[in-house]
């Protein structure tokens, strides 16, 4: 099994991304978050011997505050 489908070829690296790409939307059609594509992707790509990094989390501050204690101050605002 060759496992550098991309051989060194820009172009096909290129090619094999975009169809993996083509391939997970088809196969699990379109309404979810980005990061089920995302995770489906590094998946297949590693499996055809292509190592990629995943985007890194990017913790998200609103007024020094974390955004998940944020969202659980929303909640509980909107329920008193």
């Amino acid at each position: 099994m060759n496992t550098a489908p991309h051989n060194g070829d820009i172009f096909t690296l290129c090619n094999v991304i975009r169809q993996t790409s083509f391939d997970i939307h088809h196969f699990l059609r379109s309404g979810h978050r980005e990061y089920i594509y995302e995770n489906a992707l590094i998946h297949r790509l590693a499996k055809k011997g292509i190592r990629a990094e995943q985007q890194p989390r990017i913790p998200v501050l609103t007024r020094m505050v974390p955004s998940s204690d944020v969202l659980r101050q929303i909640c509980s605002w909107r329920s008193s």
